[in-house]
């Protein structure tokens, strides 16, 4: 039933997306677009996050997230993008 609710989500913001952008997507296409956006947005906050941890002069090297990096954090997030930041580190968890 889960996969079913999902498909029919995913065509319904096909559908939605094709309607306002004149870029006609399968439903496919919709999710590889998504996971697309989310890897990149992800590799832009990792390395705004790495940049803000930088000591030294110099100039900014990053710019900020853009509106639509805005919103895919918020549809996806910040967990997704930034972890759990009262998680404890695995590592240091060994024996």
């Amino acid at each position: 039933m889960w996969p079913l609710i999902t498909n029919y989500c995913v065509w319904q913001v096909a559908a939605e997306v094709s309607a306002v952008s004149g870029v006609k997507r399968t439903t496919v296409e919709t999710k590889k677009k998504w996971s697309q956006m989310k890897s990149q947005t992800k590799e832009k906050v990792v390395s705004l996050k790495k940049e803000q941890s930088v000591t030294g002069g110099g100039p900014k090297t990053e710019t900020d997230l853009t509106v639509q990096e805005n919103r895919v954090v918020g549809v996806a997030g910040e967990v997704c993008f930034q972890g759990i930041s009262t998680g404890i580190d695995t590592v240091s968890c060994m024996f």
